[in-house]
């Protein structure tokens, strides 16, 4: 999040940030709260973010899905309220009628990675744009 960024506007102008952080505050959302790799301690947050911990695929507001090898990314989600399930765990559920796939909130979708991983890419990086209404 220490990248410095510049914004060019329309204007003419320009903004300059010191982090990315400090971009998507002022820019963006000033309630934006932000969930970091390997809960932000070395070595784990330098080898979670090699490991895809942050290339997930947002499947609805407060659900997205994810590799399921990194830990503790998954502790940092779990510490800012959302649930970790695996894949099957939560297809199962669905096929039994405990839940139904509108219901899924906060939730962190985990899947098995052993041989996704090794062309390199997260789960963001395997999707394509679809065409959708604008909201």
């Amino acid at each position: 999040l220490s990248s410095t960024v510049e914004v060019l506007r329309q204007d003419g102008k320009t903004g300059l940030y010191p982090s990315v952080k400090d971009f998507f505050i002022e820019e963006i959302n000033p309630n934006m709260e932000f969930i970091l790799s390997g809960k932000g301690e070395s070595p784990y947050q330098e080898r979670e973010q090699w490991t895809d911990g942050c290339n997930l695929v947002a499947l609805k507001p407060g659900v997205a899905l994810t590799y399921d090898r990194n830990p503790k990314t998954e502790e940092a989600f779990e510490d800012a309220g959302y649930r970790v399930v695996w894949a099957r765990d939560l297809l199962k559920a669905f096929d039994d009628g405990i839940i139904l796939p509108e219901e899924v909130k906060n939730t962190i979708i985990t899947m098995p990675s052993n041989e996704l991983s090794r062309a390199r890419g997260g789960s963001h990086c395997m999707t394509c744009p679809i065409e959708r209404a604008e909201l």
